[in-house]
């Protein structure tokens, strides 16, 4: 991995302005490679060095060049000058950060003895006296010193155990210490790897920079580096001993002077924190992403054994190509047969048709990648002429489609789609998003069942921002601390628990216009479009009660009692606090355990109680003020878009509004750069622009009136709109559980909106926003989602999946279930009571 990245992944985001600007320094040293290689001249053969001439050898030329002596240090100079400058910054930060965090050492230390000085002197009648001493702070300790342990009578229990004020005293203020001590312990960490992550960075630059120039700088530099602040020897020591330090307070109020258990406990916080805070969504995706895309194909020869002797094979040789091959073949025969025998009778509509059969058979079987058909249409609809003019139904030439279709493309609806990215962006990068989850999942307390009604509405409510794509990672994330202490292949709890995030993701995919693309494909096949505050009157009471049902569900098929007993090294001894709050043998500090199992506590039926969140990771910080700034534009432009009906006569529609988030967030410094808009997932927008295309030209050739009439005499029978709705949406579920919901609605709701323009009460907006829903509702099986491929993907520590298909079968068929029962007899209802049509 190239070292600017390393930087970037492995950098504490609150300081990611103070590191090393390893990017900057990049571009400099390309600067003077460009100076070297202009004032440059090729060097005779013969000729040798000499005190007043320096040769270099520039990577990609091969005779000897000279420059000036001048020039060399002018440049050396420069880039020294720009190094110096970095190396000040890094030093003033350090040195604001270390004196803050002595400061905190000296107090905690201090605070420590009270403590223990209070709860002797309540134990002998004098509480009132040691809260005063603790109030003014009488007692000091110093941080190097060497606490005596508290006093035991012969049962081996502490005396706070004897006194009830001294025990009050004792466990609230230690558990006020502790949070602080793994607060303090986490700071010193990052100092540690701060200095290390920039000393690694110093040394890197200063190597490009003399293999690309020729020059000979990091010796001396490094040299001089070593000498100064914060680089000395003395100060990677001095935070060395302030660790220690705060391992010994920290063993002082959590394991009874057990230094070693102290340092386990404190470096397991280290290890959720680096897990939690700098692993964003967004490369969790990308790692995912590029994990699917550089799967190869191997020979039978290389299947892999896994864990219980069942074989993984990693590829079939050339089976998936000839595969590949012969589905494409076959495609591209049906689409030939159309053209060639013209079913629908009329040039262009036959013409439609091919297109609309050949791009549903590669979107369906996943060919080509799905971004690569939706650009194959618009070339097709161009070469085969399928458009009409509107009113004459003229056929137009190749120019004019030309230019319709690509206008077409590229609309207020892919406006919006950017929008929603930039937020979602926005939000993911500066750990608005994953605060603001962790400190909701703080709230849920320790009950299974509410931890997991919880984690599902929270999956619902981030996918309405976020995207139901990237939902699901961001709250898998967040419970891998309670999935690590759970046997995939013998807990309930397992299981219950990544089922109910991705079935809450799915149901959360309706709940916003951007919260996934077939919600984008609806919003462009609906006239007029529903405000976002339309969109919410109907999505939000829907989503909730399928969250409650599905809850309802996966808690009677995993009722969570059959839990095999954890491992015996999950259990830390008996501690001080423990005793204090008379958890029994092998309990658990919840104090110093960010989220654990403990499997020996009885909890209503199911034997099984989570410990809850950690202070440590749940606390609010102080909002940074790009953090702030970001609050607000996300929050003012969600009120633009719920607002938009009635500032249409000013802003025009919710495609305008959409660029507020893009100018503010990409326009600030800070806050997102072009590397994040590179980042964005462009295939989503091109597939957005396929579907468009293909539905605008269904349209315009006559193929979706046709289509139409055929099959509305039939739907018409029906009666009632409702049983409409209800067929339709049985027909959709079905449908999109075997193909993805964008692919599904890509195809699908062109017709629907026809079907329902042409009913005896026209519902066209009522049957395609039933539709969608129904879409995101569809989750039957592994393949029906993103949620639901990304939990069946989810392996235990020993590689041991947490869910098997008849898992998805016995809740995901009840889901989809669910899902349509509700979107018909609720939606339905809901839609016409505020007018959508």
């Amino acid at each position: 991995m190239k070292f600017s990245h390393s930087l970037k992944i492995n950098a504490k985001p609150q300081w990611q302005h103070s590191y090393l600007h390893y990017a900057h320094l990049k571009k400099l040293i390309y600067k003077h490679e460009r100076v070297v290689l202009d004032r440059s001249s090729p060097a005779p053969a013969s000729r040798t060095s000499s005190p007043e001439r320096t040769h270099i050898t520039p990577a990609l030329s091969s005779p000897a060049l000279e420059i000036s002596s001048d020039t060399t240090t002018d440049l050396c100079a420069e880039f020294a000058s720009a190094l110096d400058a970095e190396l000040t910054k890094i030093a003033e930060f350090y040195g604001e950060e270390w004196s803050d965090v002595r400061s905190r050492l000296e107090q905690l230390g201090s605070e420590v003895m009270l403590v223990d000085t209070a709860v002797l002197i309540a134990e002998e009648g004098g509480s009132a006296v040691a809260d005063e001493d603790y109030a003014r702070g009488r007692v000091h300790l110093g941080v190097g010193d060497r606490m005596p342990p508290l006093r035991r009578n012969s049962g081996g229990s502490s005396l706070s155990d004897q006194g009830a004020s001294g025990s009050a005293i004792g466990h609230v203020k230690r558990q006020l210490l502790q949070r602080e001590l793994v607060d303090l312990y986490l700071d010193l960490n990052d100092l540690k790897e701060y200095i290390e992550l920039n000393h690694t960075g110093f040394g890197k630059i200063l190597k490009k920079y003399d293999k690309v120039t020729g020059f000979r700088m990091k010796r001396m530099y490094m040299d001089k580096l070593d000498t100064s602040d914060p680089f000395v020897r003395e100060t990677r020591s001095q935070i060395a001993d302030e660790l220690n330090n705060a391992v010994r307070l920290f063993a002082r109020v959590a394991t009874d002077n057990d230094i070693g258990l102290a340092q386990h406990e404190l470096q397991s916080c280290v290890r959720e924190r680096v897990v939690w805070e700098r692993n964003t969504v967004w490369k969790d995706m990308v790692e995912k992403e590029r994990r699917t895309a550089t799967a190869r194909v191997v020979d039978k020869s290389e299947v892999v054994s896994t864990v219980g002797g069942a074989e993984k094979i990693l590829g079939a040789g050339d089976a998936g190509w000839r595969g590949k091959l012969i589905g494409l073949t076959g495609a591209g025969v049906m689409f030939l047969a159309i053209l060639y025998f013209q079913p629908m009778g009329v040039e262009e509509q036959s013409g439609c048709l091919a297109i609309l059969v050949l791009a549903s058979i590669l979107w369906a079987a996943e060919i080509v990648p799905l971004f690569v058909t939706s650009l194959l249409i618009p070339m097709l609809v161009v070469l085969l002429r399928v458009l009409r003019e509107e009113h004459s139904h003229r056929r137009l030439s190749a120019s004019e489609a030309a230019k319709k279709i690509f206008s077409e493309m590229w609309s207020s609806v892919i406006m919006l789609l950017l929008g929603g990215f930039a937020l979602a962006a926005a939000l993911s990068k500066h750990n608005i998003a994953k605060g603001a989850a962790t400190w909701i999942l703080g709230k849920a307390g320790s009950r299974p069942s509410v931890v997991l009604l919880t984690n599902m509405l929270l999956s619902t409510f981030v996918s309405m921002w976020i995207s139901n794509v990237a939902a699901p990672v961001l709250c898998f994330s967040l419970i891998q601390p309670i999935l690590r202490n759970l046997d995939p292949r013998r807990s309930k709890y397992g299981p219950a628990l990544v089922l109910g995030i991705a079935m809450a993701s799915n149901v959360g995919g309706m709940a916003s216009p951007i919260s996934s693309p077939q919600n984008i494909v609806a919003i462009s096949n609906m006239d007029p479009a529903p405000s976002w505050l339309e969109w919410f009157a109907v999505s939000i009471p829907v989503c909730i009660v399928i969250d409650l049902v599905i809850w309802a569900v996966i808690l009677a098929m995993y009722p969570c009692n059959e839990d095999a007993p954890a491992p015996p090294q999950l259990f830390v001894q008996r501690s001080v606090v423990d005793e204090e709050r008379g958890l029994p043998e092998g309990g658990v500090d919840e104090a110093s355990r960010p989220l654990l199992v403990d499997f020996r506590r009885p909890s209503f039926s199911s034997g099984l109680t989570l410990l809850p969140i950690s202070a440590t990771r749940t606390k609010w910080i102080s909002l940074t003020p790009v953090q702030i700034y970001i609050t607000i534009i996300s929050l003012l432009t969600i009120v633009l878009w719920c607002s938009s009906r009635a500032l249409e006569s000013v802003l025009g529609d919710m495609g305008v509004i959409a660029l507020v988030p893009l100018l503010a967030f990409f326009g600030a410094p800070g806050v997102l750069t072009k590397d994040d808009f590179n980042s964005f997932p462009w295939n989503v927008v091109a597939l957005a622009m396929g579907g468009i295309a293909l539905g605008k030209s269904v349209q315009s050739s006559g193929l979706l009136a046709e289509v139409v009439a055929r099959v509305g005499p039939g739907v018409a029978k029906l009666g009632s709109p409702i049983w409409t709705v209800a067929v339709v949406c049985a027909a959709v579920g079905v449908a999109t559980s075997f193909v993805s919901h964008t692919v599904g609605a890509l195809i699908i709701l062109p017709v629907v909106y026809e079907i329902g323009k042409n009913l005896e009460d026209p519902r066209p907006n009522t049957l395609v926003l039933a539709s969608a829903l129904m879409c995101s509702g569809a989750m039957a099986l592994p393949v029906s989602s993103f949620p639901n491929m990304n939990a069946i993907s989810l392996e235990g520590p020993t590689g041991t999946p947490y869910l098997k298909i008849q898992d998805f079968l016995r809740i995901g068929i009840l889901g989809t279930m669910v899902s349509w029962a509700i979107i018909v007899f609720g939606a339905y209802f809901l839609m016409d009571g505020i007018g959508i049509k």
